[in-house]
């Protein structure tokens, strides 16, 4: 429970108006100058009336975790918001909101928009009040939950979210208030108000050098991702080698790098146009010089730069975010702060005006001391980016340390190159330093930094659900159990309770450990149809099988060019894939090679705590966060074979064609969490993995960072 602390009841607290935009720029504002024809009057109020900070900056540039550190003033790896996976939601019992805090210290808080952390719209804690759709919502029409009541609103999202927030205002102004404005724009697809869809028509987008980077310094995962998004798997593929360089994106006048461009800016224009309307109200009830409002967006945006879009990265253009305060008594008009300020720094700033103390765990600071003239404040010289893979897995994790002119960004997973920036002789990131002899000292610095950094903040590698698992109301228990230790092939039966009994094509009965195994030819498959109650779409699952390859293929399979999971041998190395679309591929495999040999594999999907692992012989070789696993394995996608890949699209370019040959003496899935007793079934065969350097798609790399 939070502490309340005693307050003055007739003192004019300030009200709190905080607005957060979705994928907007830093320099997407009209006084930035960036765009000479962009136009945001309301917007530059706030700066006129208030401070820009100039220098600020998400500590992952992804919408979730950006929202999470924006209430939380905590970094991902503290409040468990890493990703934009469903289910990504910080603890508010751990890590409480600012607003969680100011209704505790009695004031009347409301959230109006994207919630964007998990797909529900249902209401959250801290709040008094609450508006909001599902998921990204729509710009035209959207099911809202308001205060737990469906509304189904036609009009534009932004003058809709305005209009209930102006109400919302002229309803509370005699209070103290916490308003949390949250916009789907200016989000893909960029749709601005039938009213501004011709807005800066001939205008010409001026270029920037870092438009036209060849990639030629830059890591090979970056010009790979460019040529080859929909199957490149953090490991070098072998039928596929990237180019030394890339071709850059072209130029256009009219658009700039991005063709959406013009578009992308349009959709500023009712956001800003709604801000003079709370404006409005707020001089309208004669509260303006009592609120602090609070501008920013919650990460930044590539259009074109380096040959990317989206924010999800590491460049200036996607850490860093705009973001301006106005309050009048607390912080001077007109004035800029040069300070590096983080997302986490808003969430303490926000407490420190409403005079109340916050939570211990917040690892962000308020920005106000930073106007008292006759106080040195210390504050930060460097700050630490992350990046967790989500989905668009082209994107490897990584590790920034940032200051004032340098960064320094590394790739922990993967073996490639490094990146090291001079930011004051080269703002734009074209020239990477990393193997300049005369930056070996810098890069050093910055190496150790980055240390320093993860240990300051508490950085972790692999980040838990925040909240605990749900109980989804399907119990433990065998899913499909077919063991081969029969001496005919007509006897071959599901021995689970379920009695997915399967169709054998081929094959012959052979020795299997203590007694018999079915025998592949690279012909012989066994089908199961898949029914009702083996479909662990929530919760864990597991499959279990003993064999025995003697050539490369698969092992079982299930799924098509759209989802779908395999276990396979490949180089004689076991591996096990899942697929979410022909973008999601992730793999785990080990480099150990079992040729020949009686292998006891075990894989296992945590849906909840969106993880894969892969068990040979009783040892863990490779585990990883996965994106949406909860969908890999259902009906929808057919049955089970063993043998073969029969659709032959989960993985086309390398397993899926190979069809298995050697043993297999029994083949088990369960669903359930827990798989000690099963991983221990090797120990008791007798199977040991003996040496070998385990690998995995987060664990392929001869550097640990």
């Amino acid at each position: 429970m939070l502490a309340l602390v005693a307050y003055d009841a007739t003192a004019k607290r300030p009200n709190i108006v905080f607005i957060l935009t979705d994928d907007q720029r830093f320099d997407a504002m009209g006084f930035m100058d960036r765009y000479p024809f962009l136009e945001t009057p309301n917007l530059d109020r706030i700066r006129d009336e208030g401070v820009h900070l100039k220098n600020s900056f998400v500590t992952l540039s992804m919408c979730a975790p950006a929202r999470a550190g924006f209430l939380t003033g905590t970094y991902p790896h503290v409040n468990g918001v890493n990703t934009n996976v469903e289910g990504r939601e910080f603890n508010p019992d751990k890590t409480p909101s600012f607003p969680q805090v100011l209704q505790a210290n009695g004031y009347k808080t409301a959230f109006m928009g994207k919630w964007h952390m998990d797909h529900s719209n249902e209401p959250r804690r801290g709040f008094d009040h609450w508006i909001s759709f599902s998921g990204q919502g729509h710009y035209n029409g959207n099911e809202l939950n308001i205060d737990g009541v469906t509304v189904k609103n036609s009009g534009y999202i932004t003058v809709e979210l305005t209009q209930y927030a102006v109400d919302f205002i002229d309803a509370n102004a005699d209070q103290p208030f916490c308003l949390y404005l949250s916009h789907k724009a200016v989000h893909q697809p960029f749709t601005p108000a039938t009213r501004d869809k011709d807005l800066y028509t001939g205008a010409v987008v001026p270029k920037r050098d870092n438009f036209f980077d060849n990639l030629e310094d830059k890591p090979e995962w970056q010009r790979v991702s460019r040529g080859r998004d929909e199957l490149y798997r953090l490991r070098y593929n072998d039928h596929y080698t990237a180019p030394s360089k890339r071709a850059p994106r072209p130029y256009t006048p009219e658009n700039g790098a991005h063709p959406s461009t013009k578009d992308y800016l349009r959709t500023i224009a009712a956001v800003d146009d709604g801000i003079g309307k709370l404006y409005e109200v707020l001089e309208q009830r004669g509260i303006l010089d009592n609120t602090a409002i609070i501008f920013a967006g919650d990460n930044g945006y590539m259009l074109g730069e380096h040959g990317r879009g989206d924010k999800r990265g590491h460049y200036n253009e996607s850490m860093r975010i705009p973001l301006i305060m106005r309050l009048p008594g607390s912080i001077p008009a007109q004035s800029t702060l040069e300070q590096m300020v983080l997302n986490i720094d808003v969430a303490p700033t926000i407490l420190d005006m409403a005079e109340v103390e916050a939570p211990a765990i917040m690892q962000g600071q308020s920005i106000l001391p930073l106007f008292d003239q006759a106080v040195q404040t210390p504050w930060r010289d460097s700050y630490l980016f992350t990046y967790w893979r989500d989905l668009i897995p082209t994107l490897p994790r990584i590790l920034s340390a940032r200051t004032e002119r340098y960064v320094y960004s590394t790739y922990p997973d993967i073996d490639d190159i490094d990146e090291l920036y001079d930011l004051g002789k080269d703002p734009y990131e074209m020239t990477n330093l990393i193997h300049s002899p005369e930056h070996a000292p810098l890069l050093q610095e910055m190496q150790e930094r980055l240390e320093q950094l993860k240990q300051e903040t508490g950085y972790k590698k692999t980040v838990p659900r925040p909240r605990p698992e749900p109980e989804w109301g399907v119990k433990d228990g065998l899913l499909c159990d077919v063991d081969f230790s029969v001496r005919t092939l007509s006897a071959i039966q599901d021995a689970s309770s379920i009695g997915n009994h399967p169709t054998v094509t081929g094959g012959s009965i052979g020795e299997g450990i203590g007694g018999s195994a079915l025998s592949f030819d690279g012909a012989t498959t066994v089908s199961f149809p898949w029914k009702k109650q083996v479909t662990p779409e929530k919760g864990s699952y597991v499959i279990e099988a003993l064999v025995r390859p003697t050539a490369d293929g698969v092992v079982v399979a299930q799924g098509s060019a759209y989802r779908g999971f395999m276990l396979y041998f490949d180089d004689g190395c076991p591996g096990f894939v899942t697929k979410e679309n022909a973008h999601r591929l992730q793999f785990l495999d080990s480099q150990k090679s079992f040729a020949g040999q009686w292998v006891h594999l075990v894989a296992q999907i945590k849906n909840y705590h969106n993880t894969m692992s892969l068990w040979v012989n009783g040892t863990l070789v490779a585990e990883e966060s996965i994106m949406w696993p909860m969908h890999v394995m259902h009906p929808g996608i057919g049955g089970l074979t063993l043998g073969a890949d029969p659709t032959g699209e989960i993985d086309p370019l390398e397993i899926s064609p190979l069809k298995f040959e050697g043993d297999m003496q029994y083949l088990k899935i369960y669903r359930q969490a827990d798989v000690g007793n099963i991983v221990n079934h090797a120990a008791a065969i007798g199977l040991s993995f003996e040496s070998g350097k385990p690998r995995s798609a987060a664990d392929i790399t001869i550097k640990e960072k």
